[in-house]
């Protein structure tokens, strides 16, 4: 079976063409099976624009990288009333398939982990590909099924939420990348559609039932001081530390080279990583499990000393009574030429590098620089949050599980934040981050415009 576009011009009025020596050949997951079929790359004759089976692409200009460009994937209106969607270079699933895995989350509750054993063992025993072919144990076959079959439901579930609230724009091929953009318009769009519901359910639009998550956490950047959310109607401010998802790094691009007080712990000496561990196991919460021995927070240079391996720098370090003496190499550099040139050892004020609309709150992206292009921050506007060893719920270090180790070694939100009417109909649903605090919980209530207004009328 051979696949290719059904366009014969090009948005440009160029001829699309194939092009000859690019056939890729592509494994079709469906519900019967997986399928073997070729994909044709077709390109537009005036502009060079590659156009497939269901989508065109195109390289964009990155925003916060003007040397850098993406690629994106101009899916068709009409994709999902094809056969097949096609979700990467060598992968694609049938619509039917699809349709069947979104009941299967939305009625039985499955995971990808389950659905990708269950999908292996019924239809993969025997069948390989490129990538399967490589794959040595039975195990190593499942994680790279529960990859491809993850990308293809959030590109198709994207796909078609974007239809549904019509909004407009290309797909970045890296779909970690894609959600992030597009997650603020998506909830907008929700909210534009069900702010306005009313029936006759009692309490509709009025009373306001609310609940919180922590299972459903997501791994954000390591930079815990780099980021604030500040909510205008209760006029509150919360240090939310960069949001970003960072991939398979501990850093976020922004913050994988540049100066933060968050130190990762592989930078410490082990001497100096015991003495801090050991110090915190002997506080009120020795017997618990802390998810965050992997980044320590510079919170204040006590002075300086020389030795025969060179300068080193007494550092306080946040929620730890303990102080450890570490090489220059470990401070990070604005913070350290700070304390040289001013003797103060507290923190600098950091500056604002880009601030994001979400409704009536706004997320700022702070950056710990000497860029005196950029605004300070007002520090007196900050209110601290819990510690991540609070908001992860105490649970007990007896427990090694894979889900744990992350944990220990990567940020992550806290959970969620639910609020509906009597009738089922959810009005908001936010992220919560560090902890599960009643001033973050009751900035998000009000942070809806219309919950807000309907306070106000009483």
């Amino acid at each position: 079976m051979r696949l290719q576009t059904r366009r014969k011009f090009c948005s440009c009025g160029g001829t699309i063409v194939h092009h000859r020596e690019r056939i890729s050949h592509v494994t079709i997951y469906t519900e019967t099976g997986p399928i073997a079929v070729e994909h044709l790359e077709c390109r537009c004759k005036k502009c060079s624009r590659g156009y497939y089976y269901g989508y065109a692409t195109d390289t964009v200009e990155d925003q916060e990288d003007p040397n850098a460009r993406k690629q994106y994937k101009f899916y068709e209106e009409d994709c999902l009333e094809s056969q097949f969607l096609i979700t990467t270079r060598k992968t694609g699933f049938s619509i039917k398939f699809l349709y069947e895995m979104s009941l299967d989350i939305l009625f039985l509750y499955a995971s990808f982990s389950g659905m990708s054993k269950k999908y292996v063992a019924l239809h993969l025993g025997d069948y390989s590909d490129e990538e399967l072919s490589k794959a040595k144990t039975m195990s190593e076959r499942v994680e790279i099924c529960e990859k491809r079959l993850s990308c293809g439901w959030f590109t198709f579930s994207l796909i078609e939420i974007k239809q549904r609230f019509r909004i407009a724009g290309p797909i970045c091929c890296n779909i970690d990348t894609a959600l992030m953009e597009y997650h603020l318009q998506i909830r907008d769009g929700f909210y534009r559609v069900w702010s306005k519901h009313t029936c006759g359910k009692s309490g509709c639009g009025w009373v306001l039932v609310v609940d919180g998550g922590m299972k459903a956490q997501r791994k954000i950047c390591g930079a815990v001081k780099s980021g604030a959310r500040v909510f205008e109607h209760s006029n509150t401010t919360l240090i939310t530390g960069c949001t970003r998802h960072p991939g398979d790094f501990k850093y976020c691009r922004d913050h994988k080279n540049e100066d933060t007080p968050a130190v990762s712990s592989t930078k410490l000496h082990p001497e100096n990583k015991a003495r801090l561990r050991s110090a915190k196991e002997k506080g009120r919460h020795y017997n618990v499990q802390d998810f965050t021995d992997s980044v320590y927070i510079i919170e204040e240079i006590l002075g300086t000393r020389h030795t025969k391996k060179g300068t080193e720098y007494h550092i306080k370090w946040e929620e730890y009574a303990e102080t450890t003496w570490e090489p220059l190499k470990n401070i990070p550099r604005s913070i350290r030429e700070y304390y040289e040139d001013t003797g103060d050892g507290k923190l600098p004020t950091p500056r604002v590098k880009e601030s994001i609309k979400q409704g009536s709150t706004v997320q700022y992206n702070l950056v710990w620089s000497n860029d005196g292009d950029l605004p300070e921050w007002d520090a007196s506007r900050h209110v601290a949050l819990e510690t991540e060893a609070l908001a992860n719920n105490r649970e007990k270090r007896a427990c090694n599980t894979r889900k744990d180790r992350d944990k220990r070694q990567n940020r992550h939100t806290c959970g969620i934040f639910i609020g509906c009417w009597p009738c089922g109909v959810c009005l908001l649903f936010e992220e919560l981050y560090g902890s599960e605090s009643i001033s973050q919980v009751y900035a998000i209530i009000l942070g809806n415009d219309k919950v807000y207004r309907n306070i106000l009328a009483l």
